[in-house]
């Protein structure tokens, strides 16, 4: 667990080097472009939609329409509000998923800088293909959003259950994260065999770096650093692991 904190502390320590600073830039636009359209998108389809036609439901939207008439504008209003209050949980949720996605296609950069400063020792790593770093990145952000909605009837039962549901919400993604983060860099010096045994042999590790990289996630400004700053701090949770383990895993 020693290593997870003293790999955060280097981390940070090299917050000012110009890879970071490149990478973070395009992260926050990346990230604020991505937000930007799903929120569009989702009001033009909520506009698009003919509500009151779908069967089964339709009927509801109608009875909902007929309120909205008798109140007037002030309905209108409540559901910008819900509108609102509904996109930010959204985005609450996806946020991890999209920003790690977009540093993972430069984290070449990001671990080059660390290996350089920290480790300039260390034999050349496989450089991977475009296509491969775009297609980890794609996966990733599908798992992701593919795990958390099948998570939200265990979220709406936690709601009413603080702070437990903030536990299962940072436990999962956090695993997800950690593991992720781990593998874009274990990928790039050990085969797809030697990654498994390594992050199983990481015991809780990979969890813990991942809980603390979402939870700095939900922290407003200190999200827009955080990717880059858990990119470069798995390089050296990677490094102690694999120090650890001698000869058992050769870098390939």
């Amino acid at each position: 667990m020693t290593s997870v904190f003293r790999a955060i502390s280097l981390a940070i320590g090299q917050i000012g080097d110009p890879a970071f600073s490149r990478v973070m830039g395009i992260g926050v636009l990346g990230s604020l472009t991505v937000f930007v359209i799903l929120w569009f998108l989702s009001a033009w389809v909520i506009g698009l939609v003919p509500w009151s036609d779908l069967p089964l439901i339709g009927w509801i939207f109608d009875w909902i329409g007929s309120i909205m008439a008798f109140l007037g504008e002030w309905i209108t209003i409540l559901g910008d509000v819900a509108f609102g209050a509904v996109m930010l949980v959204v985005t609450f949720l996806l946020f991890p998923a999209v920003t790690t996605a977009i540093v993972s296609i430069f984290l070449e950069d990001i671990v080059k800088a660390v290996e350089d400063k920290h480790y300039p020792n260390r034999p050349e790593a496989r450089q991977q293909p475009m296509g491969e770093v775009i297609g980890q990145s794609v996966k990733f952000m599908g798992t992701v959003i593919g795990i958390n909605i099948l998570a939200l009837p265990i979220y709406a039962i936690l709601i009413f259950l603080p702070p437990l549901n903030l536990v299962f919400y940072y436990l999962l993604n956090g695993y997800l994260v950690g593991r992720e983060f781990y593998e874009m860099v274990a990928v790039r010096r050990l085969s797809p065999e030697q990654v498994i045994v390594l992050r199983k042999k990481a015991g809780l590790s990979l969890v813990v770096a991942g809980a603390i990289t979402v939870f700095c996630m939900t922290v407003p400004i200190l999200n827009l650093l955080v990717p880059v700053l858990a990119a470069a701090a798995m390089v050296h949770i990677f490094e102690a692991l694999h120090a650890r383990q001698g000869q058992d895993l050769t870098p390939q």
